[in-house]
């Protein structure tokens, strides 16, 4: 599946914010796996970026993201049984704190 590109992951305005972590992007990524009973409580995404943010005490929003996921489905051929499934989002953005 195709990543994507988000501006930000909440509403910021172009000069209301000052760039974290000299400018260096974090990244985050969060997997749900269905074998051993997860499921998707929270959004993905959203568990993603709060990883990504966690790197960067203080900021509050990461702008410039790109966004990538990774499904893995695996089955064992006779019989039909699921024995890996997982599906992966990964974020990286660059930290931001607003300017209130």
């Amino acid at each position: 599946m195709p990543g994507g590109i988000i501006q930000a992951n909440k509403p910021v305005e172009q000069g209301q914010y000052s760039v974290l972590n000299g400018g260096k992007v974090v990244t985050g990524s969060y997997t749900v796996d269905f074998q051993q009973g997860g499921s998707v409580k929270e959004s993905c995404m959203k568990q993603a970026i709060d990883k990504a943010l966690a790197q960067c005490p203080g900021a509050d929003a990461l702008v410039g993201i790109t966004t990538d996921n990774q499904t893995k489905l695996k089955f064992l051929v006779f019989p039909p049984i699921v024995f890996e499934n997982s599906y992966t989002v990964f974020v990286t953005g660059t930290p931001v704190k607003l300017n209130k």
